[in-house]
């Protein structure tokens, strides 16, 4: 369910974004680009940045994760997981199937 509301946004924001940019065409009103940049120029610099970003945002979260790995455990034991997180971690019992 998660994954399907993220592929609808993206592709909601992807036809936001392609009309958006249409309208600056002169021919629907819009002021044009200026001279060395075109429809297809603009488009190629936003998908740059887009990139520039998702790269930087993976390196930053990657850095982030390896010392917070090298600070605390990111996994529990085997044994922790099997008697449940809830009391394992915190001691606090969140169901009772007796």
């Amino acid at each position: 369910m998660i994954a399907r509301d993220r592929v609808s946004k993206l592709t909601a924001n992807l036809i936001l974004l392609g009309i958006g940019v249409l309208f600056v065409l002169p021919l629907l009103g819009g002021v044009g680009y200026e001279v060395p940049v075109s429809l297809s120029a603009a488009l190629l610099s936003q998908l740059a940045g887009l990139a520039i970003v998702a790269l930087w945002a993976m390196i930053g979260t990657a850095i982030a994760a390896l010392i917070v790995s090298m600070v605390i455990p990111m996994r529990v034991g085997a044994q922790e997981e099997a008697d449940g997180l809830d009391a394992s971690q915190h001691g606090q019992q969140g169901w009772d199937f007796r």
